[in-house]
């Protein structure tokens, strides 16, 4: 692109190499992170510890306040449940979560709203996170968590990324024992939901003991 530029420095006006630079730099970041973050999901220790989903979602939802002010969108948190205990690692859950409400905000029109939800199912946990976006058509769900796969490039062009978002939450959800699940129409908005099994009453108790035992 360089050379184009010196070789035709007509063809390229200046801004507009440096718009493109600036572009494909951020590019390059993004893709450099992304697949730090994925190897991080796929081999990083795992640190358990017990967790409240509850605790973990609304952080999530005030993290993303700003995002999400800037871009005329109502985030908000709904959940009957006082606690959603789970066993994981707060770091690796954290990011994903992160990682599902901050491509909910992309392609979420201004003045729409992004909703979680928390709900209790018979032996895991359902946190729901749903967007007013333009959704996406069945025959393409499939090919979500495929890597470097962006839908709507051409209908959001705007919309950056590198297409290893939901590949890293899907990698963080099964070393936790859990899953993804999508729930959209084209036009319809997106609603993704990751599934974490609700912990053993043994487990709970043991965890529970570790603590008191470690606390001051």
């Amino acid at each position: 692109m360089v050379e184009l530029a010196r070789a035709n420095p007509a063809l390229l006006p200046r801004d507009l190499l440096l718009q493109r630079i600036e572009r494909h730099a951020h590019t390059g970041l993004e893709l450099a992170d992304g697949f730090v973050d994925l190897a991080r999901a796929e081999a990083q220790p795992f640190h358990a510890e017990l967790l409240d989903l509850v605790e973990l979602a609304t952080q999530a939802i005030d993290n993303a306040w700003a995002q999400g002010r800037r871009k005329q969108v109502r985030l908000s948190l709904t959940t009957e449940l006082e606690e959603a205990p789970c066993i994981g690692d707060r770091g690796l859950l954290a990011r994903a979560l992160a990682n599902v409400v901050g491509n909910g905000l992309k392609y979420s029109p201004s003045g729409s709203e992004l909703v979680c939800r928390i709900t209790e199912r018979h032996a895991s946990w359902g946190v729901a996170i749903q967007d007013q976006g333009p959704g996406i058509a069945a025959e393409q769900q499939k090919q979500l968590f495929q890597p470097f796969h962006r839908l709507h490039r051409e209908s959001h062009p705007e919309v950056h990324g590198v297409g290893l978002g939901l590949l890293l939450v899907r990698t963080t959800l099964q070393r936790h024992g859990g899953s993804v699940e999508i729930e959209s129409a084209e036009n319809e908005g997106c609603t993704v939901i990751l599934v974490l099994p609700k912990p053993a009453a043994a487990t709970l108790q043991s965890l529970s003991n570790a603590h008191l035992h470690d606390a001051p």
